[in-house]
């Protein structure tokens, strides 16, 4: 576990200098939105959504997620209130109670988010609205982005393949349709689009680079409710900070 947490650090860190690129203004109508990988720090990623559904046009995009941002590629394609998600799912779960749970932390999950689509989300909705991408590793190791789930157990066993860091969460790796995958940062690291259409890739290094550096490092704090919860505040309070970042990429407000 513990190389899995260095190589996950050192990697994260090598690919942050490597692809960091400034943010250009955008003229295209944007399609759709990526949102990258954020390990334990998904509630700071969460804490933006909450910005941008308070600000921004969001309902004719498609949306992305990649590793952890597949919470925020799940709520923004169901139009789910993220004060919502994160009250009835990251504080019900990601707490004391489940200290250390790692290997059966989805199956806790997949009960919860059972919850949440049974009430409000719709799958048909989905199937034109969400794709998440995961690491195909044999025969030949690559990227492979999913959409059109069959159902519920199709649509969860993508978001967890997605975020299956190797050995932590048990396994080596994750079975989806009959073919191992493992988290989909491992394989979305250079210009990745899910389609040939204009996406914009929102990631937590452009607002603080600090939570990008420690997605990894502070894995000990991933059943801390208080930590997910400074999080969250400091996540919406950095996008807030940051409007012109999304005009920049082509965003546009509500209406005075």
């Amino acid at each position: 576990m513990k190389t899995s947490f260095v190589l996950f650090c050192l990697g994260g860190i090598t690919l942050y200098k490597l692809r960091r690129q400034p943010q250009n203004p955008k003229s295209e109508k944007i399609d759709g939105v990526i949102f990258g990988e954020t390990g334990v720090n998904f509630a700071y990623q969460l804490g933006i959504i909450k910005y941008m559904q308070q600000t921004f046009h969001l309902d004719d995009y498609k949306f992305c997620g990649i590793s952890g941002g597949c919470n925020c590629a799940f709520i923004l394609s169901n139009k789910i209130d993220v004060d919502h998600f994160f009250d009835q799912f990251v504080i019900q779960i990601f707490n004391c109670q489940n200290q250390n749970k790692y290997t059966t932390m989805f199956d806790i999950c997949k009960i919860t988010i059972y919850k949440l689509y049974k009430s409000i989300c719709d799958l048909q909705h989905m199937n034109d609205k969400l794709y998440v991408s995961m690491t195909k590793v044999f025969p030949v190791w690559h990227n492979n982005t999913v959409y059109q789930f069959s159902d519920y157990n199709d649509l969860f066993n993508s978001i967890k393949t997605s975020q299956y860091i190797p050995f932590l969460f048990g396994a080596p790796y994750n079975i989806y349709h009959n073919q191992m995958h493992i988290d989909g940062y491992l394989s979305s690291f250079f210009h990745y689009k899910p389609t040939s259409e204009n996406w914009v890739t929102i990631k937590i290094w452009d607002f603080r680079f600090y939570y990008y550096l420690t997605s990894i490092i502070h894995f000990g704090y991933l059943f801390d409710e208080d930590y997910h919860r400074t999080c969250y505040t400091t996540g919406y309070k950095d996008a807030k900070q940051k409007h012109d970042y999304f005009l920049r990429l082509g965003f546009k407000t509500y209406s005075p």
